[in-house]
């Protein structure tokens, strides 16, 4: 891939982080934070694959606070 290419795939990512809408996990407000749904993108389904992938391919394994382990990236200073 060119750095073009990548370059709008990254433009594309931060474009979906900042237009899509997230929801406070009412259900664990001992360990607050936010998560987004698909559906709630429908617009935007090839770039959430790709962010997902973006994730799994560059991302990290760390734990959670409930001991369970997840695969996270940083951008922007937020982990998704």
């Amino acid at each position: 891939m060119n750095l073009t290419a990548k370059t709008r795939r990254r433009e594309e990512i931060i474009d979906i982080i900042n237009t899509s809408r997230s929801c406070f996990a009412k259900t664990m407000p001992q360990w607050p934070h936010e998560y987004v749904v698909r559906a709630w993108r429908p617009d935007k389904e090839p770039v959430f694959e790709r962010f997902v992938i973006l994730i799994h391919d560059q991302g990290f394994d760390s734990p959670f606070l409930d001991g369970a382990t997840y695969r996270y990236l940083v951008i922007g200073g937020w982990k998704y």
